[in-house]
């Protein structure tokens, strides 16, 4: 908890960037770890070898995540490979991150800044995930315990 606190309430442009995706791409990998079913093997390669944008539009596809957060998680995905490769690093205030900040519509207010409306994005997508692998989990749950008392039965 202190290290995801530390990224966002940091003053740095870069770490909260690349720390707070970091800290949504855990929360994406979580979700998958308990949606996936059948071979673990593959289940890992995905989790391990794939892009964040890989994984997230396969969380939308199979109906995980809204259509919204699956386009604000791409559009962050988005932001946070321009401060990764891009030289020199961007920053917030620069025309084309502006208008990607604007984007995460299910974040950003009108006349909220860039930063401020990443740091949210960052908060609300990881509490959004985390939310809808509790009840990936729940359904899980509830399935091994109807499959239990079905085999108690026979």
């Amino acid at each position: 908890m202190q290290m995801s606190d530390d990224i966002l309430t940091t003053n740095s442009s870069y770490d909260l960037v690349i720390g707070g995706m970091t800290l949504v791409e855990t929360s994406v990998n979580d979700l998958l770890n308990v949606s996936l079913i059948g071979d673990t093997r593959a289940r890992s390669m995905i989790i391990k070898h794939s892009s964040i944008r890989l994984k997230v539009n396969l969380l939308h596809g199979v109906g995980l995540i809204s259509e919204t957060m699956y386009y604000d998680l791409d559009t962050m995905a988005e932001i946070r490979n321009r401060w990764a490769h891009d030289n020199p690093t961007p920053r917030f205030r620069h025309d084309r991150i502006k208008a990607m900040a604007q984007r995460l519509s299910t974040f950003c207010d009108a006349g909220q800044d860039g930063t401020q409306a990443f740091r949210l994005a960052i908060r609300q997508s990881t509490a959004y995930l985390d939310q809808r692998r509790q009840q990936v989990e729940k359904v899980k749950n509830q399935g091994q315990i109807v499959r239990q008392n079905q085999a108690n039965l026979i």
